[in-house]
Order: structure tokens, then C-alpha cells, then sequence
């Protein structure tokens, strides 16, 4: 069980802070557990999600959000990650523990580059740029 706090972005300004949880907890299944994400200071927005190991020996991990949507999440290092496009836009989140601190990190990006330079050569290859539009950190704290 953790709880803390998440800073909205737009741009380089803070537009707001709100309170964050999340709660990873057994089920009576094995290789399933509840994963349930709180935003705001009255529980005004609840997520309960499950968390599903795929291939836990190889890090792949699921979030399903029991409705349809099953987005895939790697173990990368110390942290957890997903990307996924979802109506145009282009989420990344991960998860780590650092200093006994539960940190979630979240970066939004229109699908299509906003410019592609490059030659397209060998030397000069195609790369395309993305205009981040969106950022969040969560750091929580354990709760008992």
C-alpha cells in the first residue's frame, strides 16, 4: 500500500498536485494481483486494475483493466515500464522503488512526430521528434 503525491506538468509549469495511491495486493489466483490506482484526497477516482504475470522470469508483466484492455509491462532494470497508444496519444509510464519510495513517472507524446529530419542514408539516417505534451512524477510513501 503506498500513498503520496503527483505533480501534473504542461510544458516546464506544475498545473497541479494530487493526491495518488496504489495498492498491490494477492488474489486468490496465482500469478494475479490487484493493482489499484487512487487519484485524489476523497478515493474520487479509483482504478482497480490486475496485474498478471506473463512471463514474470523474463520481466513481462499485464495490467488488465477488466474491460477489454490488457497493455503490456516490461521489467527494465529497476523499474517497470509500458508504452501504448491510446486515442492519438502516445503514454509511457514506469514504476520503481527508490530509497523505499514507490516513484511512477508518466510521459505523453502525440503518436505522429511532430518533425522527422534526416537524409536517409546510412550516415544520415530518417529520425523522427516528438513534442512531449504531457508529464507526471508520483512519489508514495509505504503505509501500513
Amino acid at each position: 500500500h503506498w500513498k503520496g503525491s503527483l505533480e501534473i506538468y504542461s510544458g516546464s509549469k506544475k498545473t497541479m498536485t494530487i493526491s495518488v495511491g496504489l495498492d498491490v495486493t494477492k488474489t486468490d489466483t496465482a500469478g494475479k494481483y490487484n493493482w489499484v490506482i487512487t487519484y485524489g484526497d476523497s478515493n474520487q477516482d479509483i482504478r482497480p486494475y490486475k496485474l498478471v504475470a506473463i512471463d514474470s522470469s523474463k520481466g513481462h508483466w499485464a495490467i488488465d483493466e477488466q474491460n477489454g484492455i490488457i497493455i503490456d509491462m516490461y521489467a527494465t532494470g529497476n523499474k517497470v515500464s509500458t508504452l501504448f497508444v491510446v486515442m492519438g496519444s502516445s503514454i509511457m509510464i514506469s514504476y520503481w522503488i527508490e530509497k523505499g519510495e514507490m516513484m511512477m513517472e508518466l510521459y505523453s507524446f502525440p503518436e505522429k512526430p511532430g518533425i522527422t529530419t534526416g537524409k536517409k542514408t546510412e550516415e544520415s539516417p530518417e529520425v523522427k521528434v516528438y513534442q512531449f505534451t504531457g508529464y507526471q512524477v508520483g512519489r508514495m510513501k509505504r503505509v501500513k
